[in-house]
């Protein structure tokens, strides 16, 4: 296993060879059974690093209508800029993981710089009477419902004179709801916003002697400012992340090994 391939090499480095020459051990492992475990891996977002990026959600009251309108940014965690007034911000993937993860795109009508939000990669096109030009993109987990979406799409439609009013926004449920139909907006799709909440399966362990002659087990190898100095002459184990190796099926303990705290 990778866990007696580290302690081994472990071992084999921190010891003097014959003729005081360097050692290096090479574990050979068949080019299928590697493939197979890439792809594995690569299929199986919950065991990828998101790669994320903040997005936010901007208003501005145009006077002459009186009229509010919309704006999403992807790459920025505050709208807030010129006359736009910050509303939320939130966090998603810049690109998917897999095909399990969905695309939501975003249309502007430059005339009066209102957005459209819908799922699909291209925005573009005429939708509720209005010309839309694709602006971005960002990815989210599937589409399917699970309950805990936290980020509401609605849209209005305008008509006749007022139709190019017809627009999109993005905003956080309140208490569980996306607000009522009382403001003429009606609830599109909802989605929920990424957090990156991954734990490595492997944690570093480092023990030492205090000036007490104490021993010192630091997991982590994290250590208080006043205690830095512990880590100087400490050795350093990896060893297996308790909050996730019961969800793993990569990695186990091997036979025989037992929880220190």
């Amino acid at each position: 296993t990778s866990w007696v391939l580290t302690e081994a090499l472990r071992k084999s480095l921190n010891a003097a060879a014959n003729g005081n020459s360097p050692v290096l051990l090479v574990r050979a492992v068949p080019r299928t059974s590697l493939e197979l475990s890439f792809k594995q891996l690569k299929a199986d977002p919950d065991r990828q690093e998101m790669d994320l990026v903040s997005v936010c959600v901007g208003s501005y009251l145009m006077t002459e209508s009186g009229i509010e309108k919309f704006t999403v940014h992807v790459g920025s965690d505050d709208c807030g800029f010129r006359s736009w007034n910050h509303m939320t911000s939130f966090r998603a993937l810049r690109q998917p993981r897999s095909p399990r993860d969905r695309a939501v795109c975003i249309g502007e009508y430059e005339k009066l710089n209102t957005v459209r939000v819908a799922w699909g990669t291209n925005c573009s096109g005429v939708f509720l009477g209005v010309r839309w030009m694709h602006k971005d993109v960002f990815y989210v987990r599937s589409s399917q419902s699970i309950g805990d979406e936290d980020m509401c799409v609605r849209y209005i439609r305008q008509e006749g004179k007022w139709q190019q009013y017809s627009r999109w926004m993005v905003t956080p449920k309140v208490d569980g709801s996306c607000g009522s139909m009382s403001d003429g907006f009606r609830g599109d799709f909802v989605f929920k916003s990424m957090e990156n909440n991954y734990l490595p399966p492997r944690i570093h362990l480092c023990a030492t002697v205090d000036a007490r002659g104490h021993l010192r087990l630091l997991l982590g190898c994290n250590a208080y400012d006043e205690e830095v100095s512990l880590l100087l002459n400490a050795e350093s184990f990896a060893v297996l992340n308790a909050d996730n190796v019961g969800d793993s099926s990569l990695l186990k303990p091997v036979p025989g090994s037992r929880e220190l705290f």
